[in-house]
């Protein structure tokens, strides 16, 4: 292979990498742009069941956390309005099953933000789907 051919190749590689869409963040569900969703799975892989609702709040405070762009730091710290342009609000539903534990849903990153873009909310759909 010539290294014309080599360099076409690897342009070809990085475009098809960079341009293809992005993958899902596992645990979190979207809906299409401009849709609001009727209602979240539950319950999440791997979490749960807790016997009390403050151990269930506990261990979804980090899950959360961890999500990608999940956090944008202080208000007056360096980038923060870099870093709250990027940031994304993540909730889901502690909820209370019929064996008597507490489970969580799967995690949303829909939200609605005010005017002025100082402030964001979730858009938390009113039921889970079990």
């Amino acid at each position: 292979m010539s290294v014309r051919w080599r360099w076409l190749w690897m342009t070809g590689l990085l475009a098809s990498l960079s341009c293809s869409a992005p993958q899902p963040t596992p645990g979190v569900v979207r809906g299409r742009p401009g849709e609001r969703l009727a209602s979240l799975p539950g319950p999440m892989p791997g979490f749960g069941p807790f016997d009390t609702f403050s151990d269930a709040l506990m261990a979804a405070c980090p899950v959360i956390l961890s999500q990608p762009h999940a956090t944008a730091g202080r208000k007056g710290a360096q980038d923060f309005n870099i870093r709250w342009r990027i940031s994304k609000e993540y909730c889901a539903w502690l909820y209370y099953t019929p064996v008597g534990k507490y489970e969580m849903s799967m995690l949303t990153d829909q939200s609605a933000q005010d005017d002025l873009d100082r402030r964001r909310s979730c858009l938390l759909p009113e039921t889970v789907d079990l």
